[in-house]
């Protein structure tokens, strides 16, 4: 599985957990991977973010942090540890994998992880336009009822502009 053109993969992690060995094929996917010392999450990124970390760095507050950012930041980020997680995770935990990993569960844990992101990402999207499809079948069905209701033509020609202006976004 390949990241999409659209999308940016970003895997952070923690030292010691086997990325750094990976780092090089995840990079040749197309997938940027910075440790978790670098990371100063961005609340305007639209990556989709894979958090690869100990416990205890869970435990040392990256919940709190990815709990503080905005909700659609947050969909957008999963978390994985090496280890036995604490015992209150964050709604957005993965999975879990022994330490020290072996190398085919933590290739197949990573690429089942990348693949959620995909489908929350898409879902997200699909969501989205599917409440902006039904607020623009609300204002169509108030420019048909004012078709049946309204007399005066030139009050229903400014409601037609107006919506059809509000629907398709435009200016004039």
């Amino acid at each position: 599985m390949g990241p999409s053109s659209r999308r940016r993969y970003v895997v952070i992690h923690s030292g010691g957990v086997g990325i750094e060995e990976r780092q090089h094929v995840l990079e040749a996917r197309g997938i940027f991977v910075r440790p978790l010392e670098e990371d100063d999450p961005d609340p305007h990124s639209q990556a989709l973010e894979l958090y690869v970390m100990s416990p205890e760095d869970l435990k040392d507050g990256l919940a709190t942090k990815l709990d503080g950012l905005p909700r659609d930041r947050a969909s957008r980020s999963i978390i994985l540890t090496i280890g036995t997680p604490p015992e209150d995770v964050p709604a957005n935990y993965f999975a879990q994998l022994p330490n020290p990993p072996p190398d085919e569960a933590m290739s197949s844990s990573l690429a089942s992880a990348l693949e959620q992101l995909r489908l929350r990402s898409e879902l997200t999207a699909a969501v989205r336009e599917r409440d902006r499809r039904g607020r623009e079948r609300d204002e169509i069905t108030q420019i048909g009822i004012a078709l049946s209701a309204e007399r005066n033509l030139d009050r229903l020609l400014d409601l037609i502009l107006y919506k059809s202006r509000w629907i398709t976004d435009a200016d004039a």
